[in-house]
C-alpha cells in the first residue's frame, strides 16, 4: 500500500472549447460574478461622492455679448455699467473686471483704447464686446476680439451720477484671511477644475500674463468670497504672489470695499505665507 499522500487538487480539469465547465469551475465563476457586481457599484459610488463637486462657473464660449459703461484701468481694468436702478429711481452700478483673450491681463488693450478715444477713458462711455464669464454672482468679461473689442464710444454721460465717476469705497481696516490664491479667468468658468494643485501651472501662466490674481476664502457653510490682490500701493504684484498660487495660504493687508468688489492690498514679501 502506498504512502503517498493523496492530492487535493480537484479531478475536473477545464478545457476551453467544451461546452460546459466543469462544476467546481461554474461555482466559482458565479461567486466572483456575483461579488463584482455588488463590489464595483459600491466602489464607483464611494468615488463619486468623494470627488469634489463641479463648480457653478460659466464661460458662455461662442457667445459674444456687448457691455456698455464707462472703462477704467484702475484699481484693475475694469467696466462700471448700470444695472438696473432701485426703488427710488436711482442707477444700480456694476463693476466688471476685464480680461484679453487668451492668458493675458487687459492693461495693455486699455492703453490702446484709450489712444484710440483719445482722452482719459473715464471721460467717455464705450460699448465693447467680448465673452461673459461668471460665477457665485461675480461676472468677468473677456475682451475676445481684443483690440476690435472696442464698437463705439460717446460723450455723453449724463445718465452717469457722480458715484459712477468716482469709485465707491470703503476701508475696512486690517485682514488676516486664509484661503487660495486663482486665476479668475479658469476659475469663474474657464476651466473645471480651475483650481488646486491640478490647475496650478495653468494659473500660474494666467496670472504671469496680467490677469489680476483672485484670493478666495471658504466659510463653514462652503460659501466663497473673493478678494482682488495688489500691491500697499495699488500695484499690481502679479509676478510676486505665483510661489503661492493653487496653495492654501494666509493672506494679511489692507481690506478695501471698491464698488461691488474687495480688494486686498498687501505687502507679497511678508503679507502671504502657506498654511
Amino acid at each position: 500500500m502506498s504512502n503517498q499522500k493523496k492530492s487535493h487538487l480537484p479531478d475536473d480539469f477545464y478545457i476551453g472549447y467544451h461546452e460546459k465547465a466543469p462544476q467546481v469551475f461554474r461555482k466559482r465563476i458565479r461567486l466572483f460574478i456575483l461579488g463584482a457586481a455588488i463590489l464595483v457599484p459600491l466602489v464607483a459610488f464611494f468615488l463619486v461622492m468623494n470627488q469634489n463637486p463641479f463648480s457653478t462657473g460659466t464661460f458662455e464660449l461662442g457667445n459674444q455679448s456687448q457691455l456698455t459703461g464707462i472703462l477704467s484701468s484702475k484699481p484693475v481694468p475694469v467696466i462700471k455699467m448700470i444695472n438696473g436702478r432701485d426703488l427710488f429711481g436711482n442707477p444700480v452700478y456694476q463693476t466688471i473686471p476685464l480680461i484679453n483673450f487668451g492668458k493675458f491681463g487687459a492693461v495693455g488693450l486699455l492703453q490702446k483704447f484709450e489712444k484710440q478715444i483719445g482722452s482719459p477713458l473715464e471721460e467717455v462711455e464705450a460699448t465693447i464686446a467680448g465673452t461673459l464669464i461668471y460665477r457665485d454672482g461675480k461676472t468677468l468679461f473677456e475682451l475676445t476680439k481684443q483690440e476690435a473689442a472696442l464698437l463705439s464710444t460717446s460723450k455723453d454721460l449724463s445718465k452717469y451720477d457722480v458715484e459712477a465717476l468716482n469709485p465707491n469705497t470703503e476701508e475696512l481696516g486690517q485682514a488676516v484671511l486664509k484661503g487660495e490664491i486663482v486665476d479668475p479667468k479658469c476659475y469663474f468658468g474657464v476651466m473645471k477644475p480651475g483650481e488646486g494643485k491640478p490647475h496650478r501651472s495653468c494659473a500660474s501662466l494666467c496670472i504671469k500674463g496680467g490677469i489680476p490674481p483672485v484670493f478666495v476664502t471658504t466659510n463653514e457653510t462652503g460659501a466663497h468670497s473673493y478678494f482682488l490682490i495688489l500691491g500697499e500701493k495699488g500695484e499690481m504684484i502679479n509676478e510676486k504672489v505665483l510661489d503661492y498660487v493653487a496653495i492654501q495660504s494666509e493672506m494679511k493687508g489692507r481690506l478695501v470695499r471698491y464698488d461691488d468688489w474687495m480688494i486686498l492690498y498687501t505687502n507679497p514679501e511678508s503679507g502671504i505665507s502657506p498654511i
